[in-house]
């Protein structure tokens, strides 16, 4: 029998951001990926109409037509051990900096890979509105 190698990426963290307001946020965001290990990667519009896969894989940058207007966090390549990990200490570097927690997070799933930013923000923007019972 052949042992078979997956390709699973190396942990990180990549962060949409619409713009200016959002440092603290971010900041947050770092010292949890420094805190777990994992890469931490930010990203702001000018990315927001890639797919996932190109994103991930250093894609040149382009733009969406509507982009998201809050913060997005993808979550690459945690087993359940890390990614337990990275979501708590996402929520005690928040609370420490007093930064306002991402809403909108998604695990990078063979599914979304080929979605855009802008999409995938939109449908995690959908489920969260379902979720809390707002219209």
């Amino acid at each position: 029998m052949k042992a078979r190698v997956q390709n699973t990426p190396s942990p990180a963290l990549w962060l949409y951001t619409p713009g200016e307001g959002h440092e603290k946020t971010a900041l947050a965001v770092m010292a949890a990926a420094s805190g777990t290990g994992a890469a931490f990667h930010p990203f702001g519009p000018e990315s927001a109409g890639m797919k996932l896969r190109a994103l991930l894989s250093g894609g040149g940058p382009v733009p969406a037509e509507t982009p998201p207007e809050e913060p997005v966090l993808l979550l690459q390549g945690f087993d359940r051990k890390g990614l337990d990990a990275v979501l708590r200490a996402l929520r005690e570097k928040t609370a420490e900096m007093g930064a306002v927690p991402v809403a909108l997070k998604a695990l990078v799933t063979p599914t979304n890979l080929d979605w855009t930013v802008e999409a995938l923000a939109r449908e995690l923007r959908q489920e969260h509105r379902l979720m809390h019972g707002e219209k």
